[in-house]
């Protein structure tokens, strides 16, 4: 249940238009509907829960693609981008406490999902 954890927000600062990023969109056809994913444990979410727009973005903005691989270095229980980007989410188990060496220009912030 999404009570026990917190959710980190990273916006590197990048600027993606909608049409770039729809350009570069690699969609796949998943096995299982979003609706039954976020049924199952947050700990299963990072092999079944996808974002298509990540593989062609992430090429094109590898910093992106950085922020993500940063969340798992720091423990996150799942990562992913936020729909066309730039903003990258990390789910984390309340009781951590990430420490992001980011550079000053990326936004970050840190809500708790409740009691």
């Amino acid at each position: 249940s999404l009570p026990s954890y917190k959710i980190v927000l990273v916006n590197p600062g990048i600027h993606i238009p909608t049409a770039e990023a729809y350009a570069h969109v690699q969609l796949v056809q998943h096995e299982k509907n979003i609706r039954e994913i976020i049924n199952y444990p947050v700990q299963d979410w990072k092999h079944t829960l996808k974002n298509d727009f990540e593989t062609g973005i992430f090429e094109k903005f590898p910093a992106i693609a950085e922020v993500k691989k940063e969340m798992y270095n720091q423990n996150a229980v799942y990562a992913l981008m936020s729909g066309s980007g730039s903003t990258v989410f990390g789910i984390f188990e309340k009781n951590q406490n990430p420490h992001f060496s980011f550079p000053e220009n990326y936004l970050l912030r840190t809500f708790d999902f409740g009691a």
